[in-house]
């Protein structure tokens, strides 16, 4: 599955500047106006969404964090860390005890009664809670990036209502006329919170 990084086709390290130029000339490139294929309109608004996240310093920085925490990544660490043992048949050690004292001498004979042996349970209880926090941690990065994800779709739409109304607008009225409007201050309802308002108002009845 492609990452916002894969959408805009940039590195990981890019700079914020290389990612507004490159989520520009993508728009340009999908915007439904100019191309007409079939999956232009879902490949702009993919394009939003990565610029949403990506073009802001905070979300950029969660979204970065969300990848390096793939589960993944944990289930592969934990394999790594499983228990080591020692091939007591190799040395002919059918107690490895005998092998430890072979190495570490005679000496520690008496101390090693004393020391504390780790149970089978207490490792199956520990590696029970790690499994369970790579878990939680997976299940609160997906509902997170589920959270993000659906912000940035509703930004998108918003944008998109946004083209369409100054579309029709400079249609009917010519682009001097709109900015003349503009600047006098009887433009209304072609602000983002204008028009936010008027998409939720539209979802409630739909």
């Amino acid at each position: 599955m492609k990452n916002y990084y894969d959408v805009l086709r940039i590195k990981r390290n890019s700079s914020f500047k290389e990612i507004r130029t490159a989520f520009l000339n993508l728009s340009k490139i999908y915007h439904p106006d100019k191309n007409k294929s079939l999956d232009a309109q879902a490949k702009f608004v993919k394009i939003n969404e990565a610029y949403s996240v990506l073009g802001k310093a905070e979300t950029r920085r969660q979204y970065d964090n969300i990848l390096i925490n793939n589960l993944k990544t944990d289930v592969n660490n934990l394999k790594k860390r499983q228990v080591e043992y020692y091939d007591t048949e190799r040395y002919n050690y059918h107690d490895p005890r005998q092998y430890y004292y072979h190495v570490y001498g005679q000496n520690h004979q008496q101390n090693v009664k004393h020391n504390r042996v780790i149970k089978p349970d207490f490792v199956r209880k520990l590696f029970f809670i790690y499994c369970c926090s790579c878990i939680l941690l997976a299940v609160g990065s997906a509902f997170y990036a589920g959270y993000v994800q659906r912000k940035a779709k509703h930004r998108s739409q918003v944008l998109h209502l946004m083209a369409e109304k100054w579309k029709k607008q400079i249609t009917l009225l010519g682009t001097e006329k709109l900015m003349e409007m503009k600047r006098a201050g009887t433009l209304k309802g072609f602000s983002y919170r204008e028009i936010e308002k008027e998409l939720l108002e539209k979802q409630k009845k739909e």
